[in-house]
């Protein structure tokens, strides 16, 4: 009996819990941004390629 009160305010609790129900969503347009996300993916990737470049010339110009 020490722990009566514990148990209830658990049992009350998972009562409560069971009734929570969740919808999930999505906070994107996909069809929209789409393209603009294909368009910054290339030109990040032709960043990439730039930025690798000035690197390797950096490095062959250190004589490493």
């Amino acid at each position: 009996m020490l722990n009566v009160d514990e148990t209830l305010s658990t049992l009350k609790f998972a009562q409560r819990a069971k009734f929570i129900k969740n919808i999930a969503i999505v906070n994107e347009d996909s069809v929209r941004n789409g393209f603009a996300s294909a368009e910054e993916v290339k030109k990040l990737r032709l960043e990439v390629a730039s930025l690798r470049g000035k690197r390797f010339l950096s490095i062959l110009a250190q004589g490493i």
